[in-house]
C-alpha cells in the first residue's frame, strides 16, 4: 500500500513539473501587436498574436462602447467609419488577448492624417537661389516611432528624391554627386528640404511622406514654383 501511494505520488509531480514546464514556455513565446490605418472612409484596426496554440479570444474595446470579439484566432481586424472613429490623443482603443492561463494587451491612439504635418501647399523659390521645402511632424506622443521618411518627385513616374532613417542615415538616390539637395536638419520629426541653386527643370510637384510605427504612413503634397 505504501509503494503504491509513493508511485501515485510520483506521477503527479511528474505530471505538474510538465505542465508547469510547458506553461512557462508558451507565456515566453507570446507576443501581441496592434496597428491602425486610413482605408477609404474607414479605419482599420488590427491585432495579431504571434505565439502558440491554442489561439487567443481577441477583443477590441474602446469609446463608445465599442466591444468585439473573435474567438480562438491568430487576427483581428474590424473596421470603424471615420465619423465613429475618436481620433485624437486622449483616446485608446485596446485589443486584449485571453487564453486559459494568461492575458495581454496592445493599444493604439491617434491615426495620422497629413494635417498632421505642417508643411506649404505652395512654395516660391527664384532661379539661381536656394529654397527650403518644410515638412514637419507635429506629436506629443513619445511611443511614435519614425522608421522613414522621403520625399518623391511627382514628374513622371514618381521617383524618391532624398530620404532619412534614424537607423541608416540620408540618401539622395538622384542627386548623382551633384549635391543639389541635403536636409536642413535631419531628425525623426523634421525632413525639411532645401535645393540649391535652383533651375526652372525644379518646378512642380513633391510629396513628403513619414513612415511611423505603429500608426502607418502619412504625406503632404504641395507645389514648387519657380521664377526667374
Amino acid at each position: 500500500m505504501a509503494r503504491r501511494n509513493i508511485t501515485l505520488i510520483g506521477l503527479l509531480y511528474l505530471a505538474h513539473f510538465t505542465y508547469g514546464k510547458k506553461y512557462h514556455s508558451s507565456r515566453k513565446e507570446s507576443y501581441l501587436s496592434c496597428t491602425s490605418y486610413y482605408s477609404g472612409d474607414f479605419v482599420i484596426l488590427d491585432c495579431f498574436y504571434r505565439g502558440g496554440l491554442p489561439f487567443p479570444t481577441l477583443t477590441w474595446t474602446g469609446p463608445n462602447n465599442l466591444y468585439r470579439e473573435a474567438f480562438n484566432t491568430q487576427r483581428f481586424t474590424i473596421n470603424i467609419t471615420r465619423q465613429e472613429f475618436v481620433n485624437d490623443w486622449n483616446t485608446i482603443y485596446k485589443c486584449t488577448a485571453r487564453r486559459h492561463y494568461s492575458t495581454s494587451y496592445c493599444s493604439v491612439g491617434r491615426v495620422f492624417t497629413a494635417e498632421d504635418l505642417t508643411s506649404n501647399k505652395l512654395v516660391t523659390g527664384y532661379l539661381g537661389m536656394d529654397v527650403e521645402l518644410p515638412c514637419q511632424l507635429k506629436t506629443s506622443r513619445t511611443d511614435l516611432k519614425v522608421v522613414l521618411f522621403s520625399w518623391v518627385r511627382n514628374a513622371g513616374p514618381r521617383k524618391s528624391i532624398a530620404a532619412y532613417s534614424p537607423t541608416y542615415g540620408v540618401s539622395y538616390p538622384q542627386q548623382h554627386g551633384s549635391n543639389r539637395l541635403y536636409f536642413k536638419c535631419p531628425s525623426t520629426h523634421d525632413a525639411t528640404l532645401v535645393i540649391r541653386d535652383l533651375t526652372m527643370w525644379d518646378a512642380g510637384d513633391y510629396k513628403c511622406l513619414f513612415t511611423t510605427y505603429p500608426n502607418g504612413s502619412i504625406s503632404s503634397e504641395f507645389t514648387l514654383k519657380v521664377l526667374g
